[in-house]
């Protein structure tokens, strides 16, 4: 059963257990094979394809109504973050070297997430279509349903660089990376539910050429 079966399926009640369980997947099959670069590791190829297949094809409804213009607001939210998501731990990995100590490729790994993650932020300030207000309603409700995910996120990236589990460079990067593909998946469930449970706070507000109903 993998961990997007399991997030999907609703039977993932805290991200820890995506993340244990990305783990041992991992752990597993680096036990099994020669450690390949972490630049071309399938993270890159997964945000890709969410971006490119499923983000665009997802349906967001309200009462049992599809609704385009949180459809619209959900996607643009997900694009924006995946793609500095995806650009950020991208230029992580072409900085990072095997001659690195644990605590560099901590502090590699910490701040390029946190420098991603203000990159989304302003862009989300900058270019969602929405008044101050609103976009602070719709990132607050998003922040709060995935707060829990981002603490076990960074607690995940001192415990891949500062354990035992891994020996090199390498292969904490690697991990660190088979983590992000589990949040991926969850970022995606936390965004639709935060979205979804706004319930009347959108309605009647313009997105694009779109009524939130």
């Amino acid at each position: 059963m993998t961990i997007e079966y399991i997030s999907q399926a609703g039977l993932l009640g805290v991200g820890a257990i995506a993340i244990f369980l990305t783990y041992l997947y991992f752990k597993k099959k680096l036990d099994e094979t020669p450690v390949s670069n972490p630049q071309k590791h399938r993270f890159f190829n997964l945000v890709e394809y969410e971006l490119l297949n499923r983000i665009p094809n997802i349906k967001l409804y309200h009462n049992e109504v599809y609704c385009k213009g949180r459809t619209e607001l959900f996607r643009d939210i997900l694009q924006i973050k995946f793609k500095h998501w995806e650009d950020g731990l991208r230029e992580a990995m072409v900085m990072g070297n095997d001659k690195m100590s644990d605590n560099e490729l901590q502090s590699l790994l910490e701040r390029a997430t946190l420098n991603f993650v203000k990159g989304y932020q302003r862009e989300w300030k900058d270019t969602l279509q929405l008044d101050k207000d609103k976009i602070a309603l719709v990132t607050n409700k998003f922040n709060k349903w995935h707060q829990s995910k981002v603490e076990m996120y960074m607690d995940s990236i001192r415990g891949i660089c500062q354990g035992n589990s891994f020996s090199s460079v390498r292969e904490k990067a690697n991990a660190f990376l088979e983590v992000n593909c589990s949040m991926l998946i969850l970022t995606i469930i936390d965004a639709e539910e935060s979205l979804g449970s706004l319930n009347g706070d959108l309605s009647g507000t313009q997105y694009k050429d779109n009524i939130i109903k």
